[in-house]
């Protein structure tokens, strides 16, 4: 007998920060661990999470905050880069040296006083007299206790900060320079210095989040977010070679990492980064992760561990498996699932179980709603707003799901409308392909036949003949 009372249960929100912020046990103990991931951020050597959007990669940063909330002995700092002011950030301590060897130093200034203050919280660390007279000194100076980063920027480019090293650099009983820029690389490597010595029996982890907030198409965001990879490497390479009990965590979308200008991101994928994958075979859609999550959130919700997704369920929808349809309309991560099921949770009537024509009503209010605006929000930062609404526009106006590279070219070039003869339709494809929008049809099998990119991670478009838009988007473009 199927189960009432779905729209009570509270599967999460589309943001981790604003589940931490209203719903914080969804978190604590609503968390699936895929593959040990938090364990991984917390004590293990890898610190670059790699996954796509709504992988569940900023929850890995609530999941730690929320842990420090009731563990004395680890001390975890968010960093958002969400309106993050790159212009200033170039002009940070010293704006004469070229952007390869300024903006690693500008983040480990950045990164070494978060440290610093998350270090200087630490009733029982073991601080010795260089850590005291160097924070006493940033406190003096006004450049601790720092605030949000943004803050700190904009403090750290400007020159009156530049005329205060020399103080700072004396106040610490470095020697000091006159030039300022060669000022502020020997204050850099004083803190670091600092950082490598510092003892404690607590656990202390930056999480830096928000890379994909901030990426307009301008060269110097992807310049600057290359260098704060490489600088990670070398803070978190000194941390573990000096035995500090600290951690810096970068959390980055796979496509966006893909897109910066370093020459040493495949050694920094094998050797420090974890990529998230939530894929599962779907022969078997009753075991894969993301529906062990949804079980774990019922549970959560109804004090009942035996409670099962597929308890409020019926078993089939016009012959398909329940569990197999819904997936279907995801690309396999914890956002697009969830979100799934609270669209869903939206049209059930209290004390009734769920009917069919409300899951319909729910799948179709969450690709209007969620995954349509979803996509288009993923696709900022690579094409341009205008490119964006054209290629919806051309692929609404062709009012097709399934259709052929050579058509969608010879109709956006009939169409008379400039925006979209001049549209790089290529670029627009690969795009939508590296953010599993559509997929490429390889045979006559139903859905097995399509390929996505979050079925196969390393699969590659290849500008096949015929193309099929992701199932989450036809009822948003009305496609039958």
């Amino acid at each position: 007998m199927k189960r009432s009372g779905f729209e009570k249960i509270q599967f999460g929100y589309a943001s981790a920060e604003a589940e931490r912020a209203n719903a914080p046990e969804l978190l604590l103990q609503g968390y699936y661990d895929n593959h040990g991931v938090v364990q991984e951020a917390r004590n293990g050597n890898r610190f670059v999470f790699l996954g796509y959007k709504g992988s569940g990669k900023s929850a890995i940063g609530q999941k730690l905050v929320v842990d420090s909330e009731t563990d004395p002995e680890l001390f975890v700092t968010p960093l958002q880069l969400k309106d993050f002011p790159f212009n200033a950030f170039g002009r940070v301590g010293v704006s004469t040296d070229e952007p390869e060897t300024r903006y690693p130093t500008s983040w480990a200034w950045l990164i070494h006083l978060r440290l610093l203050s998350s270090f200087k919280q630490d009733q029982g660390a073991i601080c010795d007299l260089n850590f005291r007279k160097a924070v006493d000194s940033l406190i003096k100076n006004g450049i601790l206790p720092d605030e949000e980063l943004r803050t700190l920027v904009t403090k750290s480019s400007k020159n009156s900060f530049k005329a205060q090293i020399p103080k700072i650099l004396e106040a610490t009983r470095e020697t000091s320079t006159n030039e300022s820029g060669l000022g502020f690389l020997q204050l850099v490597n004083h803190l670091r210095e600092i950082c490598r010595n510092f003892r404690s029996q607590s656990r202390h982890i930056l999480v830096i989040d928000g890379l994909d907030d901030v990426l307009t198409q301008r060269e110097i965001q992807y310049k600057s977010l290359a260098a704060l990879l490489q600088e990670a490497v070398r803070i978190n390479e000194d941390l573990v070679t000096c035995d500090v009990p600290a951690k810096v965590i970068v959390l980055c979308r796979t496509d966006i990492f893909e897109l910066f200008p370093d020459g040493n991101k495949n050694k920094i994928r094998q050797d420090s980064a974890l990529s998230l994958d939530w894929y599962h075979d779907t022969r078997n859609p009753e075991d894969s992760a993301l529906v062990h999550l949804a079980d774990l959130r019922i549970q959560v919700a109804t004090g009942d561990p035996k409670a099962r997704l597929v308890d409020y369920l019926p078993k089939s929808i016009d012959g398909e498996g329940i569990i197999h349809l819904l997936l279907s309309l995801t690309r396999h991560t914890p956002r697009d699932f969830l979100q799934l099921l609270e669209s869903i949770r939206a049209f059930a009537i209290p004390g009734n179980t769920l009917s069919v024509n409300q899951i319909l009503s729910g799948m179709r209010r969450y690709s209007i709603e969620y995954f349509l605006p979803e996509i288009k929000d993923e696709l900022v930062g690579v094409l341009t707003p205008a490119e964006i609404e054209a290629s919806f526009s051309l692929f609404s106006a062709m009012r097709s799901r399934d259709f052929k590279y050579s058509k969608l070219r010879e109709f956006a070039n009939e169409s008379g409308h400039e925006i979209l003869t001049t549209l790089p339709i290529d670029k627009v494809l690969q795009v939508l392909y590296d953010r599993s929008a559509i997929g490429t049809v390889h045979g006559n099998r139903g859905y097995d036949a399509y390929t996505f990119k979050f079925r196969n991670r390393n699969s590659t478009l290849g500008f096949p003949d015929r193309l099929m838009m992701h199932k989450g988007i036809w009822k948003a473009m009305n496609f039958e």
